[in-house]
């Protein structure tokens, strides 16, 4: 990955997760991936001109950016940046960049960087195609007292010590079997419940594995 937006907070919970994917996430062969779920191709002069542009906005912002003369925003979101440089990612994390727009207390280059990104994506889920990958992130998260399914024998289930919650990246004949049994993240609704040999009780979803996980 050499280039990455993403947002996480607010209402939704103030970390990131890995069942929800960056917003954008850009590689070094020109694929961009919007929220895994839509891909598109950039020719090479097209990613040379994108990282050129992030970097010269983001490479001397701090790891997090502090606001001058922003009021505190409860529940606000916080965007998180990156680009490449010198062959490590950096990334530059704002709380509610989005938010305090009006009161352009970032630097420029943080809401030039987001602006980049924004119609990057915008971009992908216009122009772009379904993306998909041979494996799968499934992810599993308790909820007790609650009812379910069986848990299918064919995919690999929580251990006895995931009691807080599951991820495993899966391939081949398990990610197929995820992928027709269980809900995928991006669908509407509430995850299904299955309950595993021990009869306890998980909430269960899926997303496409990005090239860098």
């Amino acid at each position: 990955m050499v280039a990455l937006w993403n947002t996480y907070g607010g209402f939704a919970g103030n970390r990131m997760s890995k069942s929800d994917p960056p917003a954008l996430a850009v590689f070094g062969d020109g694929l961009v991936v919007a929220d895994a779920d839509r891909g598109l191709s950039l020719k090479a002069s097209e990613l040379t001109d994108l990282l050129r542009a992030l970097r010269a906005d983001l490479a001397s912002q701090p790891a997090t950016a502090d606001p001058a003369g922003v009021s505190q925003i409860a529940d606000a979101r916080t965007v998180v940046l990156g680009v490449q440089v010198d062959g490590a990612m950096h990334t530059v994390t704002a709380y509610a960049l989005d938010e305090t727009r009006s009161d352009r207390g970032y630097a420029d280059g943080l809401y030039d960087a987001r602006d980049l990104l924004g119609a990057l994506a915008d971009r992908v889920n216009r122009e772009g195609s379904p993306y998909t990958t041979d494996r799968v992130r499934l992810i599993a998260q308790p909820r007790p007292g609650q009812t379910g399914e069986k848990w299918p024998s064919s995919i690999p289930e929580p251990s006895a010590s995931d009691e807080g919650g599951f991820e495993k990246i899966l391939k081949g004949t398990q990610a197929a079997d995820a992928r027709r049994v269980f809900t995928r993240a991006r669908q509407a609704g509430a995850w299904p419940v299955y309950r595993d040999h021990q009869g306890r009780p998980f909430a269960v979803t899926w997303r496409y594995v990005l090239p860098s996980e």
